[in-house]
């Protein structure tokens, strides 16, 4: 796996060449047109597969899976332009192998928010073990819907995968919140679901303390894990309790954005010296913003690409801008490098984190692709 930075004048078939990989290919994997114009300091993630077949006439994935004895859902991760699972050109190139991964076991924890679109959700199937979907708020002691869970449940457990009901907790009095995760248990438990994850406001010091010891008694009588997530400016001593957690570290409040070093680096490592970290998930944010607007990095590089901007180095290294159009109608995107996701995919490794948590819908497949090749699928929790 290689990061190739794009000079003046190159193109995805220039570049393909240059690493001798197939140019649709390095297309697909970075989600741009291989006829398309490239802009000068975009990134782009070349996979050097270091095993490869050739579709045979009306094979499908699952037959070159059973063919080479690898999961079908592995062959998806490779190749993410097969992952409709149907019948491949005769003629297709297709990886079989990526190497041994060098970074030891990943679980991938996907976010099924309202906005998601369930293509996008068997887009990122094959890089899940868990299925967090969120679809309910707690108020005032009862549970309020969003959405229609039911679907988006049942295709992740007929995908095998690990469902997580996702409840952000609004309520003022703590009674409430344990009544409103009262009611998610029950739910989870009638959907089919592995477990609940609790968001937003249980409590400060002991009553959040309090909240977690009492919903871990309840969902053990429905059999049902505890997930709890928290931002690293805020740890709740609450975490402990947990069997699960998704950190996070929002750079969308930090004016400057330090570098990674200074950053995420060493916020991580911190958590992981005070908490069992084999236990947590890294949150890959997609950082890309507009304004204060979040967007995907695909987004934002095609508005780059249309307004024939262009795309520079922070100062710190610690992310790129693209910059598009002139003068007053000039727009700043600023979206994370792939080199800083890589170094935080390395930490899962150096501190010993369980795996990366993940916005479906905002989450580049390029991004998915380095997780996969660097780790191989490890088991999901009891």
């Amino acid at each position: 796996m290689k990061i190739h930075t794009v000079k003046e004048g190159e193109t995805a078939g220039s570049i393909a060449a240059m690493y001798g990989v197939s140019p649709m290919k390095l297309a697909e994997n970075n989600g741009i047109s291989y006829k398309g114009e490239l802009i000068e300091g975009e990134e782009l993630l070349i996979l050097l597969p270091t095993r490869t077949t050739v579709a045979g006439r009306g094979e499908r994935l699952s037959d070159i899976a059973e063919r080479f004895g690898v999961r079908e859902s592995t062959l998806m991760g490779y190749n993410p332009e097969c992952a409709h699972g149907g019948e491949l050109y005769e003629g297709e190139q297709i990886a079989v192998r990526y190497g041994t991964p060098t970074l030891g076991l990943g679980i991938g924890n996907g976010y099924f928010y309202r906005s998601c679109k369930k293509e996008q959700l068997i887009r990122a199937m094959p890089y899940l073990s868990y299925l967090t979907i969120s679809c309910a708020i707690g108020k005032r002691g009862g549970l309020t819907m969003l959405f229609d869970d039911t679907e988006i449940a049942a295709l992740g457990r007929a995908a095998g995968k690990l469902p997580l009901l996702r409840i952000r907790l609004e309520s003022e009095s703590a009674k409430e919140r344990l009544e409103s995760v009262r009611c998610a248990a029950i739910k989870a438990a009638a959907g089919g679901y592995h477990g609940l994850t609790l968001s937003g406001d249980i409590g400060e010091g002991r009553e959040g303390e309090s909240l977690m010891l009492e919903a871990k008694k309840l969902l053990a009588e429905f059999d049902l894990s505890l997930f709890l997530e928290c931002d690293l400016d805020c740890v709740p001593p609450a975490i402990d309790y947990a069997d699960g957690s998704v950190i996070s570290y929002d750079k969308i409040h930090l004016d400057p954005i330090p570098s990674f070093d200074d950053g995420e680096r060493m916020a991580f490592t911190r958590f992981a010296e005070e908490h069992d970290a084999l236990r947590c998930f890294i949150d890959l944010s997609p950082f890309a913003l507009s304004g204060t607007r979040y967007l995907t990095k695909d987004e934002a590089r095609e508005a780059i690409r249309r307004g024939r901007g262009r795309m520079m180095k922070g100062e710190n290294g610690a992310y790129l801008y693209g910059m598009a159009g002139r003068g007053r109608g000039q727009r700043t995107y600023v979206m994370e490098s792939m080199e800083n996701t890589e170094k935080k995919l390395e930490l899962l490794s150096e501190c010993g984190y369980y795996g990366i948590a993940f916005d479906i819908a905002r989450t580049s497949v390029y991004d998915l692709l380095m997780f996969r090749t660097s780790f191989a699928e490890g088991i999901g929790m009891c």
